[in-house]
């Protein structure tokens, strides 16, 4: 498991650095936070990246009901 995660990167002219606690239960929560925090500002097409991760996951909607 992960024991540190740190993004970095520049944005308009200023660094940022993010830290991702990892050690709790609330990683899972901490990482979509820190992840939709950088899709906003890289003004990304965020449909895209959405649609890469579904992909990346097989997730599909019988899933998110809780369905099997």
């Amino acid at each position: 498991m992960i024991q540190r995660l740190n993004i970095n990167y520049d944005c308009n002219g200023l660094t940022y650095s993010v830290s991702v606690p990892t050690e709790d239960e609330n990683l899972p929560y901490n990482l979509a936070e820190a992840f939709a925090h950088i899709i906003k500002q890289s003004d990304t097409n965020e449909n895209i990246v959405i649609q890469s991760l579904i992909e990346e996951f097989g997730y599909n909607e019988k899933q998110k009901g809780g369905e099997q």
